[in-house]
């Protein structure tokens, strides 16, 4: 930390001078910004690792020197947490002043205070929930709550991701005493969005935002990644409120359906998805069907959807859900009309959403 401050040295001026031209810029552009000071991060992480400063590699040699033999100092951990107390934290007013603008000027922020004002109005099971299941109980719920509370508050991405971890893991293991180890996408978001919906967590696609652009990759390839998309998956099942309350017969409306199939080849990766001009609603729940070569079957299983999620975003969920170390094996091929198949190589995945 006091390296930072000691604008003699290479980091500390480029750190200062980051900071300085972040500030005055005229780039307004929120994804930019926050994508800029990704680069900046993992780049000082590895000037500092690669050619080091005086002060940092003897800081290094006096704690290596005072572990045990079978203790190991993860460096890399450490910089990512003292890059986003150096950097991040003095840029946070700034950042989430342009994340605001852009919402509000989106109406993103608006639509969602709406569908979060209609949720509270309408029963639980009009958000999706199943018959037999019923919301968190009071505990549940207040832990959920201070957790939500605690990552509105914290400046760094990964104190508001362990948070996040917290308050998901409660609701999703209240959703699993319904529905056994396996959870799926449209059992366990309806719960998520009536959590958001009474904190009033207005915020929640900001947030998702803040951590995406900011949190290592690696951080984003396990359950960080699934329970992010979620959040931004409930928020879009509370916006299309707004237009249209869901009943519970209704899960249609916010759900896509795509088959997965082995093989097939190509590049997956997408270009941003966006919203199908034929369907009125985002979908918030992509259903697809595996093939099952043992059981010569197909299995449904669900992946919470975001803005902008690509086709190698959906398999790699799927990947995760299905315990899959191979997932560059398969391809997404989408269902029209409940007839035909289109393989999905750089098409834009939602406009090929169909009702189930």
């Amino acid at each position: 930390l006091q390296l930072g401050k000691d604008c003699t040295t290479t980091f500390g001026r480029s750190l200062q001078n980051f900071l300085q031209c972040t500030r005055e810029a005229k780039e307004q552009r929120a994804a930019a910004v926050l994508r800029n000071v990704r680069q900046f991060i993992s780049g000082m992480k590895n000037f500092l690792i690669q050619h080091g400063e005086p002060a940092f590699d003897s800081a290094l040699l006096d704690i290596r020197s005072k572990l045990k033999c079978n203790e190991f100092l993860n460096v890399d951990v450490v910089l990512e947490l003292v890059m986003h107390q150096l950097v991040t934290l003095p840029l946070r007013s700034h950042l989430y002043k342009l994340l605001g603008q852009e919402a509000l000027a989106a109406g993103s922020v608006q639509q969602l205070l709406a569908g979060i004002r209609v949720a509270r109005e309408i029963h639980p099971s009009s958000l999706g929930l199943k018959e037999g299941q019923s919301p968190p109980s009071t505990d549940i719920l207040e832990r959920a709550t201070a957790s939500l509370d605690r990552l509105q508050r914290a400046a760094s991405p990964l104190d508001k991701l362990e948070q996040l971890l917290d308050a998901c893991t409660a609701i999703y293991n209240h959703a699993a005493e319904t529905c056994g180890d396996s959870v799926a996408a449209e059992d366990f978001l309806p719960l998520l969005a009536w959590l958001l919906a009474h904190c009033g967590f207005s915020t929640a696609e900001m947030e998702a935002d803040f951590m995406w652009a900011l949190l290592q990759p690696s951080l984003l390839a396990g359950e960080g990644g699934y329970f992010l998309t979620a959040l931004s998956s409930a928020a879009q099942l509370l916006k299309n409120l707004q237009s249209r309350p869901a009943s519970p017969s209704d899960c249609g409306s916010w759900m896509g359906t795509l088959t997965s199939m082995p093989g097939g080849g190509g590049d997956v990766s997408s270009v941003a998805s966006t919203m199908s001009s034929i369907h009125p609603q985002t979908p918030c729940v992509l259903r697809v069907l595996v093939a099952d070569e043992n059981q010569s079957s197909l299995l449904a299983r669900t992946v919470p959807l975001r803005p902008s999620m690509t086709v190698r975003d959906v398999t790699k969920l799927l990947a995760l859900k299905l315990r899959l170390s191979n997932p560059q094996d398969f391809t997404l091929v989408a269902l029209v009309d409940g007839q035909g198949a289109l393989q999905l190589i750089s098409f834009q995945l939602l406009g090929f959403s169909t009702r189930l």
